[in-house]
C-alpha cells in the first residue's frame, strides 16, 4: 500500500483519554495526538498514540512520510502564560546559558542541533515572582483541549508568542545559586530540545558545571561524541559564544 493508503487506514493505535483502553482509528482523523515529550500533561484530557516515548522517537522517520508531525504535541501545542510581579531579565544567567550550547548540541538529535542552536543563542532569560503556564492543543477550528499546568520555569518560543527570540522565565526564587538549576529547569531544557531520555541525566551537570575540562571528561565519560557535522552559519555562532565572557550566578 502507499503511504497515503496506510495514512488513510485504521491503524494508528490510539490511548482513549483518562484510560487503559486503546481503539485503531485513521491517520487523518484530527481528533488525536502523537505524544513525544509532552505525553504526561495532556494523557488525561486528549486521545494519544499508544506507544512509548521511546517508541516514539524511533518513529520519527514514519511520521514525516506520512505527514503526520503536526500531530507531535511538540508542534501542536500552544500555552498561555501568568506571571505574578514583572518580568526581570537576568544577563549573568543568559550568558550562563548560550555558553552551554556547545555541549548540550551533542545530546541533542542530530537533525534538530542548528534549530536548536539558533533559538538557544538568542534566548533571553527572566525572572519573575511566580510564573505559571497553561499547555492546550486545538481540536478542530473551534474545540480548545488544556493540559495540566506548568510552572516554576516556562519556555516560550517566538512561534508561541509575539517576541522574536526564546524567553525563559523563571521563578525567581529558583534563581538564588543554591538552587540553580533546580531540576524543574533541566527537565524543562531537555523537553524544549527533544533531548533523549538516555541523555537527559547529562543535562544537569552540564549545566552546574563551571569548568569546561570537567564537561568535557563527563561527556567523553558517557559516550557523547565531541564531533558536531554542523553547517558554515552554525559554525560561526560556536565561535561567537566560544568569545562570549564566563558569568555565573
Amino acid at each position: 500500500p502507499s503511504l497515503n493508503q496506510l495514512k488513510e487506514s485504521c491503524i494508528f493505535p490510539v490511548r482513549v483519554k483518562g484510560t487503559t483502553t486503546s481503539q485503531l482509528v485513521l491517520g487523518t482523523r484530527n481528533d488525536w495526538f502523537i505524544g513525544d515529550f509532552h505525553q504526561k500533561l495532556f494523557e488525561t484530557s486528549v486521545d494519544l498514540l499508544d506507544f512509548s516515548q521511546k517508541e516514539i522517537e524511533e518513529m520519527g522517520p514514519l511520521f514525516k512520510a506520512l505527514e503526520l508531525e503536526h500531530k507531535l504535541l511538540s508542534n501542536a501545542m500552544q500555552q498561555s502564560i501568568h506571571c505574578e510581579g514583572n518580568e526581570v531579565f537576568d544577563e549573568d544567567l543568559t550568558v550562563m546559558v548560550r555558553k552551554k550550547v556547545p555541549y548540550l548540541l551533542r545530546l541533542i538529535p542530530a537533525d534538530r542541533q542548528e534549530k536548536v542552536l539558533v533559538e538557544l543563542n538568542r534566548a533571553k532569560v527572566y525572572s519573575a515572582g511566580k510564573v505559571a503556564s497553561k499547555r492546550y492543543v486545538r481540536i478542530g477550528s473551534e474545540t480548545i483541549v488544556y493540559g495540566a499546568e506548568v510552572s516554576g520555569v516556562v519556555f516560550d518560543p517566538p512561534e508561541m508568542s509575539t517576541d522574536t527570540h526564546l524567553k525563559i522565565i523563571m521563578s525567581a526564587s529558583d534563581l538564588a545559586p543554591e538552587r540553580y538549576p533546580t531540576y524543574e529547569f533541566s527537565s524543562s531544557l531537555s523537553k524544549f530540545c527533544l533531548i533523549q531520555d538516555k541523555n537527559r541525566p547529562l543535562v544537569d551537570p552540564v549545566l552546574r558545571k563551571e569548568d569546561p575540562i570537567e564537561i568535557e571528561l563527563i561527556l567523553d565519560g558517557s559516550g557523547i561524541s565531541q564531533k558536531l557535522n554542523l553547517g558554515l552559519f552554525a559554525n560561526k555562532i560556536l565561535e561567537e559564544i566560544a568569545q562570549l565572557p564566563s558569568k555565573s550566578i
